[in-house]
């Protein structure tokens, strides 16, 4: 889900909210949180809907990488630690 900019038309009071894609509106309808008047809109930015690494289009860096493996080695069963661990074993060769 993305996060929307708002704004208050009557006293320029911004804020972000988190909404699915069809409900970037709903805020315009509220009252604005500071000073209660009904000309809420929704502000003109960029959002990100998901990164790149998890959708797959790019791959971390190595340095990432790095980090991972380090978190890894300190934090035995963690979800983190046993995918690193399935990866690390297919790359030596090691099945399981």
């Amino acid at each position: 889900m993305p996060i929307y900019g708002y704004y208050c038309d009557a006293c320029g009071y911004e804020f972000d909210d988190l909404h699915r894609i069809d409900d970037r509106h709903k805020p315009t309808k509220k009252a604005c949180p500071s000073c209660k008047k009904r000309k809420v809109k929704l502000g003109l930015g960029s959002f990100n809907i998901c990164d790149p690494i998890r959708m797959g289009i790019t791959q971390p860096s190595s340095e990432f990488k790095q980090v991972l493996e380090q978190i890894h080695t300190t934090t035995v069963g963690s979800k983190l630690d046993q995918k690193l661990s399935k990866n690390l074993k297919r790359k030596r060769g090691h099945t399981h």
